[in-house]
């Protein structure tokens, strides 16, 4: 698995791994340079890709069924050519639960005034702007759907951006406006697409609070969570639509300019010099502890590359 660090990388960056170079250098080198990942994921760390999909279904088909067949599709997937290793059945079931909890709040929540007043233009739309900012390096993401609203004092085309999280508190209305995803996404539909859209969508969805009782079944468990969601909709979900003007988008130009610079530069200087992808060791142990930091703290030995595989498409 070991690479040769003297072979040019991908000259590419998304969304996420701008995310990471901002937060932790390193971290961007070992996902995006070496193309890591750990070997035995979670499948709970997948459920994004999972809602993704059934979203996807969900309004092209504009029905429930479709859209939880995408999903277990979309899981069963990922489990068996090696996306996510899991524990135990009773794993699998938790997840697909879940989704199905999260599918029939949604569904109840929001069909009836989206299926009305949104006209769907794309959704999952893949891009890839050559040469951002002059850099040398593509800008590559993925944009959950852009939608077109028929009437009223929103009328107009947004991007949607859909979330599943385990803390609604964490998107308010400041943070998603100045959120790089909300801005890079609107600037890359204009230059890929020539759409101009208004703003964001931001669909937020929160995981469930409820867990899976001694004794009790996961079919058991997939029912109650199915109440749960139906119940209490403004528990688990969050919707913000926000304008994004131009102003925003120019100051997003200007920084992923600056940005562009550091990251070039590392492009450049890191492939015989790693420290310029340096730690940020504060990170280290948030949002669950880092992927990455038995490869920081073991150095590239054959029993910790080992944990790891690598990534053939990001």
């Amino acid at each position: 698995m070991a690479k040769d660090r003297d072979k040019k990388p991908k000259p590419h960056i998304s969304v996420s791994s701008i995310g990471n170079f901002l937060c932790c250098r390193r971290k961007c080198y070992w996902h995006l340079i070496r193309r890591l990942t750990l070997k035995y994921g979670r499948l709970s760390l997948e459920m994004g890709g999972i809602w993704d999909a059934a979203m996807n279904v969900y309004y092209h088909k504009k029905d429930l069924q479709f859209a939880l067949t995408a999903a277990n599709k979309e899981m069963q997937k990922l489990v068996t050519v090696g996306g996510s290793a899991i524990e135990s059945t009773t794993g699998v079931e938790i997840v697909a639960a879940t989704i199905k909890g999260m599918l029939h709040g949604y569904h109840e929540k929001y069909h009836a005034k989206d299926f009305k007043t949104w006209k769907i233009i794309k959704m999952q739309h893949e891009f890839c702007i050559k040469d951002l900012f002059g850099s040398g390096v593509d800008f590559t993401g993925f944009i959950d759907g852009i939608i077109e609203i028929k009437s009223g004092p929103l009328k107009g085309i947004w991007i949607l951006e859909n979330k599943t999280t385990k803390d609604l508190a964490y998107y308010s209305v400041e943070t998603v406006k100045a959120n790089n995803q909300t801005r890079g996404y609107i600037w890359a539909a204009r230059k890929d697409l020539g759409i101009k859209a208004r703003g964001i969508i931001w669909n937020a969805i929160r995981k469930p609070s409820k867990r899976l009782k001694q004794g009790q079944t996961t079919e058991q468990y997939s029912k109650e969570l199915v109440e749960d969601y139906k119940a209490r909709p403004d528990f688990y979900f969050f919707r913000e639509q926000l304008i994004i003007n131009s102003d925003a988008i120019k100051q997003w130009e200007d920084e992923m300019t600056c940005l562009m610079r550091d990251y070039h530069s590392c492009l450049v200087n890191g492939p015989k010099n790693v420290s310029v992808w340096y730690r940020n060791t504060q990170l280290c142990d948030m949002y669950g502890g880092c992927e990455f930091t038995a490869l920081c703290n073991r150095g590239e030995k054959r029993t910790t590359l080992a944990l790891y595989k690598e990534i053939v498409k990001e």
